[in-house]
């Protein structure tokens, strides 16, 4: 019986354009004395404290990676390169095709919709500008929980949230950071997308109980799921 359905954010239902983004990035490194290459390698050295909320803000991010090169960045440097991180994601996040049509119909279908996501508190934004906040009953995300993906924690924090067992629980993702594995782990239905525009930056799972290669073809596995509940024959 699955009553509520969880969705990855990043590659599941948004994707980051990549040639945008590494643009912006170098025009950030510029703006605090850095060379991009310097900029992404201490980004991904600090991944982990970004999504764990041990380092808060994007300013305390690149305030950090100026100091760890030896520079003395102003406040006003660091706001700018803020400024310009937050424009990126503006111009350079999307929402996949099938992402609103699938909120809608699995909330007509009856399903309760939660939102688990690593993420930072500017990786998070998208929600609330592309207007996706208000489709979920619960949004977990890591940097306010302290707890990443694949940590079973997360999960159980999104059922509880949820009020459902892991059982009753689709969890839907691209599979980057092991999340797939550790949603079958933990007792949820594990249902891989694969759609353009995916990164390859976060690994992969190799289990799933279900593949799509349409977000809209979630539709068509939920009325199979509503279909099972008991009571519901006929309907």
């Amino acid at each position: 019986m699955i009553r509520a359905v969880v969705f990855d954010l990043y590659d599941t239902l948004i994707y980051r354009d990549e040639s945008v983004t590494a643009r912006d990035r170098a025009r950030i490194a510029v703006v605090l004395g850095l060379s991009p290459a310097q900029l992404a390698s201490f980004s991904r050295r600090h991944r982990d404290e970004r999504m764990l909320g041990a380092i808060p803000t994007i300013e305390n991010l690149y305030e950090l990676a100026a100091k760890g090169a030896g520079l003395k960045p102003s406040p006003q440097m660091v706001a700018e390169a803020a400024r310009l991180e937050r424009a990126s994601l503006r111009e350079s996040v999307g929402v996949y095709a099938g992402t609103i049509p699938v909120l809608r119909g699995l909330r007509t279908l009856g399903f309760s919709l939660g939102l688990l996501s690593n993420s930072s508190d500017t990786a998070a934004l998208p929600l609330a500008t592309l207007g996706l906040e208000p489709f979920f009953d619960a949004v977990v995300l890591s940097h306010l929980e302290g707890v990443l993906k694949p940590d079973p924690r997360i999960y159980q924090l999104a059922c509880e949230r949820l009020g459902v067992r892991p059982a009753e629980c689709a969890y839907v993702a691209d599979g980057g950071f092991g999340e797939l594995d550790a949603a079958h782990a933990v007792g949820m239905l594990a249902v891989k997308v694969v759609q353009d525009r995916q990164s390859a930056d976060y690994g992969s799972s190799n289990y799933h109980d279900c593949l799509i290669r349409d977000l809209a073809d979630l539709l068509s596995l939920a009325l199979g799921w509503r279909g099972a509940w008991p009571g519901r024959e006929g309907e």
